[in-house]
């Protein structure tokens, strides 16, 4: 069965005349014979039943069809006559000037119409040819869009497809039968591009660029869509983003190494320096009773009060507390700050792991973001001790303050009366558990699930990097991290950790939860290059030890050559000439025993390597008298050294 159109050669077309009326039929056929160059072969028939046969008897080009006929009449004629062959063109012979009938007729299938009251030769031998042409390029359109790589979608005004080529049955995985006359259910946008996604034949999403145009399409307006699976274009383009992050965040990270170095260094020296004025000012305190005391005894109180109250001693001291206490403040959270800083954008450089007061923990995270939420929200602490855990410091720190920024992030500005954050501490069966709620603007349902994947975030950039490091530090713990959240209630953040889990405290580490007692006086030796570090450290330790201090390598070296017995090397891992690693190895086997470094926190990938291979416990700048304090303690214990009253 031949159901295609084609004329065997350009100057003869091939007619079928569908008209039940025969001076119609016997009209058309004298205009059609006239002598045009162009020989027109006219098969005549009056129904559409022998129309339908007459198609599948012999190659026609064109149909000539009248819309009234004994067994059809109207748009039933011309859609009947389209699904036998729906490439052959149709002229509809009408006459019935309604605009409605001939639009209809369009619709239904045919190419032109003509009118039966102003027939002439001319003007139906035109319309047929243009018919003919106009199909002809449709089919080497259809021809060429059934070769394109991409999916081609030909939408109605409607919005219904009418055509679809082979590489868009092999996209959607449907057939073609299944697609046309179905609605398009993407959106178009003429002259731009639309993504879409879509679930593929294979159930893996498909990611698609969309770009229309409005085309003429069977004597009718319709829109050709061009669909482009650009789905490994758009995997590369978030790898590359996320190599590009990834880069960012390695010189970020860098960048912050150097930054705690510098801060760290000079904090060392502030913070040791605050902590001995806090003693001076409690020897003060104590110096002015005594000198009460005294003024009693020989009846000169009024002269000593008269002073006191002259010089104003009383409300200085006062004020010296209270500076001194706010300077602490400042500068643990300027520490905080550095350590969370450098966290964030730097792979944590050592993996010991101690045990933790987790109830101390929570409680200086939320210090930490106190500044923070004063604009936003309260912040309420229902904090009690819970049992000390075995964990990475500084990876848990960061989670917790992780969670109370995305908490103080979801408060707008404004009456921080109304808003607030609520910490929980809590033991749950064999679990430590630690909830941070607030009053925020809450997750919606469709992001819930998603907030701890890597690089989500429903933030700004500039504002954090979503909470995905936070989940990663709570699972290498063995705990589990849920959210409870609605839009306009706000959230709710529970972490919980095992108490007994399977990680092990480092081995200088043992000792910090068991033996809190005040440590013995000790030998140390302190070896830093920086003079206002050493001066501050020494004035330290003094009070309590017996100290020297080097700047260099060599001095420690000389010094451990005269006086070999030091209970405690302390030693800045980064020093010009000989560092660290350059006075470890010419140390004795037993002095490598009591040495231990401290760092402002720019590790060298050589230096990281060497403390890791060699096991030396290095102590983070700015160090505390308590840090100080353990340390020495631990070191005697090691060495099994006699106590002794000091």
């Amino acid at each position: 069965m031949n159901l295609e159109w084609a004329s065997p050669h350009p100057d003869e077309v091939q007619i079928l005349l569908v008209e039940d009326n025969p001076g119609d039929a016997e009209l058309v056929q004298t205009l059609l014979q006239r002598n045009t160059g162009v020989v027109y072969r006219t098969q005549h028939v009056s129904r559409l039943g022998d129309a339908v046969v007459a198609l599948t008897e012999r190659p026609i080009d064109v149909v000539l069809l009248d819309l009234g006929l004994p067994d059809a009449t109207g748009d039933e004629v011309v859609s009947r006559l389209h699904i036998v062959n729906p490439h052959l063109p149709i002229v509809v012979l009408t006459g019935n000037d309604n605009d409605h009938v001939q639009q209809s007729s369009i619709r239904a299938g045919a190419d032109d119409f003509i009118g039966k009251n102003n027939l002439t030769a001319i003007g139906l031998r035109r319309c047929l040819q243009s018919a003919i042409e106009r199909r002809r390029m449709q089919e080497q359109l259809r021809a060429l869009v059934a070769e394109i790589a991409d999916a081609i979608v030909i939408v109605g005004e409607e919005g219904t497809i009418r055509f679809v080529n082979p590489a868009a049955v092999a996209m959607f995985g449907r057939s073609e039968a299944h697609l046309v006359g179905k609605r398009f259910e993407y959106p178009i946008r003429i002259g731009e591009e639309t993504e879409v996604e879509f679930d593929g034949v294979d159930g893996s999403a498909v990611t698609a660029a969309i770009r229309a145009t409005t085309v003429t399409w069977q004597g009718q307006g319709a829109i050709v869509a061009s669909i482009c699976d650009i789905t490994d274009r758009k995997r590369k383009e978030a790898l590359q983003v996320r190599l590009m992050r990834a880069s960012k965040l390695a010189s970020i990270g860098q960048l912050s190494a150097c930054l705690a170095h510098e801060i760290n260094n000079p904090a060392t020296y502030v913070q040791s320096n605050l902590e001995v004025m806090k003693e001076y000012r409690e020897t003060l305190v104590d110096a002015v009773a005594e000198l009460r005391a005294v003024a009693a005894v020989k009846r000169q109180s009024a002269w000593v009060e008269e002073i006191i109250e002259r010089r104003g001693l009383l409300t200085m001291l006062d004020d010296m507390a209270a500076l001194n206490r706010d300077n602490l403040h400042g500068m643990r959270r300027i520490v905080a700050f550095v350590k969370e800083l450098k966290a964030a954008h730097s792979r944590v450089e050592r993996t010991e792991f101690e045990f933790i007061d987790v109830t101390e923990l929570v409680r200086s995270a939320c210090e930490f973001i106190r500044g923070d939420a004063r604009e936003r929200a309260r912040i309420e602490q229902k904090i009690v001790p819970v049992p000390q855990i075995v964990g990475h410091r500084d990876m848990l720190s960061q989670a917790v303050v992780k969670l109370l920024v995305n908490a103080v992030q979801s408060i707008g500005e404004g009456d921080s009366e109304q808003n607030s954050i609520c910490v929980e501490t809590a033991v749950i069966g064999g679990h430590i558990a630690i909830a941070i709620s607030d009053t925020g603007c809450g997750i919606p349902d469709d992001l819930r699930d998603r907030i701890f994947e890597p690089f989500f975030t429903t933030k700004p950039q500039t504002l954090g990097t979503g909470l995905s490091l936070t989940a990663d530090a709570v699972h290498k713990h063995g705990g589990t991290i849920e959210v409870d959240s609605a839009v306009g209630r706000g959230s709710c953040f529970t972490i919980k950790l095992p108490i007994e889990s399977h990680l092990a405290p480092a081995a200088d580490k043992v000792e910090h939860r068991a033996d809190n007692r005040e440590p013995q006086r000790a030998r140390v030796l302190l070896v830093d290059d920086d003079t206002l570090v050493r001066k501050a450290l020494r004035r330290t330790l003094e009070n309590k030890h017996d100290v020297l201090d080097c700047a260099s390598g060599e001095e420690a070296l000389a010094e451990l050559a005269r006086h070999p017995l030091f209970d405690l090397i302390l030693c800045d891992l980064r020093m010009p000439d000989m560092d660290g690693p350059g006075l470890y190895e010419r140390l004795t086997p037993d002095a490598r025993s009591r040495l231990v470094f401290i760092s402002g926190g720019a590790f060298t990938p050589e230096n990281k390597a060497f403390v890791s291979k060699s096991g030396v416990r290095v102590l983070d700048k700015p160090i505390t008298p308590a840090e100080l304090d353990q340390v020495i303690a631990e070191t005697l214990a090691k060495a099994n050294r006699p106590q002794r009253d000091r």
